[in-house]
């Protein structure tokens, strides 16, 4: 105030407010308002940042004021030196504080290896690379983290010969490093020879060879860290699932520790994985179950995992003798879990692994879900904080206040329903009682639970954790356990409950239910033939108390115990200890009875009839087809020359030098009495004599006159009288077994793998499905090879008997009631059976039998109609060209898939839905109806779909979920049941549908449901980026059009004949309605032509307006939307 002259080392900078020739005394120009002094001003003077000294500057400012009598005047000059800086990176953040001292100027790249992780049987070189310039590059091979100070530098590639685990970082003064990248390289070759393994083993004659295949037969995870995994506290670990099955593997570090109780004294423990953020990623994102059973849908992201060493069901405790007669599976646990999924239930994704740890191996192991609050929000929906979860009574997390509430609020059902999901309950201790787990499963040990805070959210589910102990004494009973926290106990009180428990029994342990010999036994052997061979390597590595326990003896003795003993008389015990406690009413639930024969659901013929039978009001009527008596041949074979082709009609007996003896009657011998008078052949001299034999091979020739006389068969049954085993095979193919080996293909001298006592005149019931698909007109042979538990055996009989068999029903009137709308048949509203009626359309049937005002368990069945919804799958963009270069959307974006109603009626697409590769539901499409020929279209991105294809005339349901993958993978289109409607596994089949711009389209959209996966059935597409929403006949349109339309406003008015004559006969132009140069060409004569007389003239806009006001007959093509060639479809729904 007022102004200034300044200098910086008598150098001129800049003056304000003064004269240009200012002496000592000079004044400034001008008053300086005081406002104006306040503010201060910053003048930029870089451009003269030369004029600096080192050592001493001086800045001399010259202040003026614009008056000597001035009443104030104010100077107060600041220079400030600004230093540019780059951007500087901080581990954390302050805001609204000064930074932290230091920072980093950037990031060193990641390293890359020229060669990935994974099982190898051949060395290589591998390169490691940075793309920062002047990075030093640091790896070490003993699971320590390489740091700027330790590890050793790189300086070329490394040989790589063996397993190996190579840990890298790459650094650069200044810059933050990159972080450690681990690479785990499996030689199983050189695992063999590792020293922790059993040479006993590796170098047994049959397991050794076996050992390098096992070790890669399935996936491989590789744990690396210098650090003890213990049982306190989580370490910081590098995890690796390796590649396998041409599937990219996986690489994060997280936390581990050791986890587990009675067995945590094993050398091998349970281990456990912790996605966190304080050691890496918050998540594993990551599809670590995709292609195992029940692994569509799984969870892509995980907090927790659980790599479960076997425990107890394990060489180091039922492997050891502690509770016999049970011996180690390394199956129950995961059997518990694939149970609970086939009995409808959300239960636990996994899948078996092999471990390593610093490249050591570590054994067999099942990588499992745990039931976690995110688990329960990745299934159920929500946030992972609307959910709680217990651990045998034991919060998981957070507090459970609601779990805690639940005693209380059991006191009322309908109350409780809102937060327990009752139906789950009954089926996880229905499943408990038949493994008879009572060993260490109680109240509060041995289960996991998990449900929401709030009602609303399903209701707490149920889980088996530690069912290892069980499947042990045949006789085993556990009645009287009370569930996860007393719950089962508590919920009995109710009736309501007891019901649903008596139904759910029904529904698991009879029918064909989960819980039936053979689905328990298949689930098993499902499970058992992934681990046959990998478990090898188990032995090989593990072995407790100086017990030899091998995968041929106790492994597969304990198969043969289940198999033999424990499932086939399981079920029936449970449901007598069920009955005694009174859990099962006395009423007998109804039976479905298909075409005459028992069916409890599945797949059935349109028009297929359907009746209701109760047991002791039914009756069987068999017409033979071969009887007992029957004219045969048998062999005792010598040796395997024969092979299989004795099973053949064609086959001429003794092409192979081997003996036939003709007869008829049973075959066998008997040692002291019972099977004489079965007996038509005696083998006894060539089974028991010199060299005797445990094998019978017999042939029954029987003749069928036509193909009539074979589609008239609805059931065909074999009636079998057997000591000790068979396999009986119609025209060579298998349809019947029991007490057969069941490791490996049978041989000519396999025996059988139990004994059977037979009961001539009571023989066993086999019902042969899919019996049609083998018959032929003309000759046939049903073919027995007969099967002995031993040479010494005191006796041995195969005697068959081959009917076509149908039950005869008669039910008193109002003794059983129906619903085919999902209600209870107990409710109001529900059907009498009177008589059978057919099978039209898929259709989901409950019925209970009703007898002196009591209800019978209910019987539900699901039977789907073939082809009943003729909506099919009818092209595909699944691999689209590339996007162009800022197109703004990625090249999976133009994926779409097509459906067309081929039927001739409007479908309702209420509850239809995609699954497999992608995942749509109708239902929340707001479409509800697609008419005859129509298509409907679900894409991966609506709006990049628009912009390539337009939306006009194109009928879109919405987006889907998840993508096609390029190479092939299946595509299911399910019902309202969720049934299988049709199942497309496409592949890249044709290279020009495969990228290079063209779709695949179905040939025949009206063929067979079982040739839809045939590549014959499918081709490339003729027209570039395919024709979503119309069928591809050389590139034509095949629209739906109303017959008639002249102005394609999709309605048949007044205004259509009007339109037609101002064309016919004032001239007037306008855009013809379909393809075709004239309107008596092409689509234009088929959607015109009114009165069917092969031209379009006035007749025709007479026709149509008799039609529409003097009631005349419709256009000859009807009054609905018909699918025109050469039109696209413009036709109002």
């Amino acid at each position: 105030d007022d102004g200034f002259i300044a200098y910086l080392n008598g150098e001129e900078l800049a003056r304000r407010n003064a004269p240009d020739n200012a002496g000592y005394n000079s004044a400034a120009l001008e008053d300086q308002p005081v406002a104006m002094a306040l503010r201060q001003e910053n003048i930029d003077i870089t451009d003269r940042i030369d004029l600096l000294r080192d050592g001493e500057n001086i800045l001399a400012v010259h202040g003026l004021n614009d008056a000597a009598e001035s009443e104030d005047f104010l100077l107060l000059p600041e220079l400030v030196g600004v230093a540019e800086f780059a951007d500087r990176y901080f581990e954390n953040p302050t805001p609204g504080s000064p930074n932290d001292a230091g920072g980093s100027a950037g990031f060193v790249a990641d390293t890359s290896f020229s060669v990935d992780r994974g099982v190898y049987e051949q060395g290589f070189d591998v390169e490691i690379t940075c793309a920062t310039e002047e990075a030093t590059i640091r790896y070490t091979l003993d699971g320590s983290e390489p740091t700027a100070t330790r590890g050793t530098i790189y300086a070329g590639p490394l040989s790589v010969n063996g397993t190996t685990t190579l840990r890298a970082a790459a650094f650069k003064e200044g810059l933050e490093s990159s972080n450690v990248d681990t690479q785990t390289y499996i030689f199983p070759a050189d695992v063999v020879t590792q020293s922790v393994m059993l040479r006993d083993i590796t170098s047994h004659r049959v397991y050794g060879p076996l050992l390098e295949q096992a070790l890669s037969e399935m996936p491989s995870i590789s744990i690396v860290t210098p650090l003890g995994i213990n049982f306190s506290s989580p370490v910081k670990a590098s995890i690796e699932m390796l590649d396998y099955g041409g599937r990219e593997g996986f690489q994060v570090d997280a936390g581990i520790k050791r986890v587990g109780g009675h067995s945590v004294n094993y050398p091998k423990n349970t281990m456990r994985l912790y996605f966190r953020s304080e050691y890496g990623y918050s998540k594993l994102k990551y599809p670590v179950f995709e292609g195992t059973r029940y692994g569509e849908g799984a969870a892509e992201s995980f907090d927790q995992l659980d790599l479960r060493s076997g425990s107890h069901d394990s060489v180091f405790y039922l492997g050891a003798g502690a509770q016999r007669p049970s011996d180690a599976l390394y199956l129950r646990n995961r059997w518990h879990h694939d149970a609970l999924f086939e009995m409808g239930q959300l239960s636990l994704h996994g899948r078996f692994v092999h471990v390593y740890i610093n490249g050591t191996y570590w054994g067999h192991y099942h990588m499992v879900e745990r039931p976690t609050r995110t688990f329960m929000a990745s299934y159920l929906g929500g946030e992972k904080e609307q959910y709680e979860s217990i651990n045998s009574g034991r919060t998981i997390g957070p507090a459970s206040p609601a779990w805690s509430r639940l005693p209380g609020i059991l006191n009322n059902y309908e109350t409780a329903r809102n937060w327990i999901d009752f139906t789950c309950l009954a089926d996880y201790m229905v499943l408990n009682f038949y493994t008879g787990n009572d060993w260490d499963w109680s109240w509060n040990h041995n289960w996991m639970a998990a449900g929401p805070s709030t009602p609303g959210l399903g209701g707490y589910r149920f889980f088996n954790w530690d069912a290892d102990i069980t499947f042990r004494h045949t006789t085993d009973a556990n009645l009287n356990q009370p569930g996860p926290g007393n719950l089962f106990r508590d919920s009995m009180r109710h009736e309501p409950f007891r019901r649903l428990l008596a139904d759910r029994i029904h529904k698991h342990l009879f029918n064909g239910g989960v819980l039936t010999p053979e689905r328990v036994q298949e689930l098993f052997d499902l499970r058992a033939e992934q681990i046959q061979t990998t478990l090898v390597a188990e032995t090989a590595r593990w072995r407790w108390g100086g017990t030899v326990w091998t995968r041929d003896n106790q492994w597969e003795s304990e198969r043969s115990r289940l198999r033999t003993d424990f499932i086939p008389r399981r079920t029936d015990i449970v449901i007598n200890q069920i009955r005694n406690a009174g859990w099962y009413p006395d009423v007998p639930a109804p039976t479905f009875l298909v075409d005459g024969r028992v069916l409890p659901g599945g797949r059935v013929d349109s028009g297929a009839e359907l009746s209701m039978g109760v047991a002791g009001l039914e009756r069987f009527v068999d017409r033979p087809v071969i009887d007992h008596d029957s004219s045969l041949s048998v062999c005792v074979p010598r040796n395997g020359d024969i092979g299989d082709e004795w099973q053949l009609p064609e086959y001429v007996e003794g092409t192979h030098g081997e003996s036939w003896r003709d007869g008829s009657g049973g075959v066998g011998y008997e040692n002291s009495n019972g099977y004489q008078e079965a007996i038509g052949i005696d083998v006894g001299e060539e089974m028991t004599g010199d060299p005797g034999g445990t094998a019978a091979f017999v042939r029954i020739p029987f003749t069928l006159a036509d193909q009539a006389a074979i589609r008239a068969m609805t059931n065909l049954v074999l009636l079998m009288d057997y000591d000790d085993g068979f396999v009986a095979y119609i025209n060579g193919e298998r349809l019947a077994a029991e007490n057969a080996p069941a490791a490996g293909p049978l041989q000519w001298n396999s025996r059988a793998a139990g004994s059977n006592e037979a009961d001539p005149g009571n023989p066993d019931v086999f019902e042969l499905s899919g019996f049609a698909d083998h018959l032929r007109v003309g000759s046939n042979v049903l073919a027995i090879h007969g099967l002995n538990f031993s040479r010494t055996s005191s006796d041995f009989l195969i005697r068959a008997a081959l009917v076509e068999r149908t039950i005869e029903v008669g039910l008193p009137e109002g003794s059983v009631f129906y619903t085919i709308d999902g209600s209870d048949p107990s409710e109001e509203g529900a059907l009498d059976y009177t008589e059978p009626f057919a099978l039209d359309e898929t259709m989901l049937v409950k019925a209970r039998t009703r007898e002196d005002g009591e209800w019978s368990a209910l019987s539900e069945a699901l039977f789907v109609v073939e082809g009943s919804l003729p909506l099919r799958i009818t092209e595909l963009m699944y691999h689209p060209p590339s996007a162009a270069p800022g197109a703004g959307f990625a090249t999976e974006d133009y994926e779409f898939i097509e459906l067309m109603n081929t039927g001739g009626r409007v479908l309702d697409l209420d509850a239809i839905s995609l699954a497999g590769a992608v995942r749509f539901d109708f239902s929340e499409a707001g479409i509800d109806a697609l008419a005859p020929g129509e298509h409907v279209l679900v894409v991966k991105n609506l709006a990049a779909f628009s912009l390539r294809y337009g939306a006009e005339g194109i009928l879109v349901a919405g987006e889907y979920s998840g993508k096609l993958s390029n190479g092939g993978e299946i595509v299911e289109l399910k019902g309202r049941f969720g049934e299988t409607l049709l199942e497309l596994e496409y592949a890249d089949w044709y290279p020009a549908a495969d990228g290079e711009g063209f779709t695949l389209v179905v040939n025949d959209p009206f063929a067979e449901l079982d040739i839809w996966s045939d590549s014959d059935n499918w081709r490339s597409g003729s027209v570039e980026l395919g024709t979503p929403g119309y069928t591809e006949d050389g590139g034509g349109p095949r629209g739906l059009r109303l017959p008639g339309d002249a102005n394609q406003d999709g309605l048949l008015d007044v205004s259509d004949p009007v339109r037609l004559l101002r064309r016919l006969y004032l001239g007037v132009a306008g855009e013809l309605p379909c393809d075709g140069e004239a309107l008596g060409e092409g689509g234009n004569l088929t959607l015109l032509d009114s009165n069917g007389d092969s031209s379009v003239n006035l007749t025709d806009a007479v026709y149509l307006l008799s039609y529409m006001f003097q009631n005349g007959p419709s256009p000859v093509l009807g009054a609905e939307c018909v699918r025109i060639e050469g039109c696209l479809s413009q036709c109002r729904r």
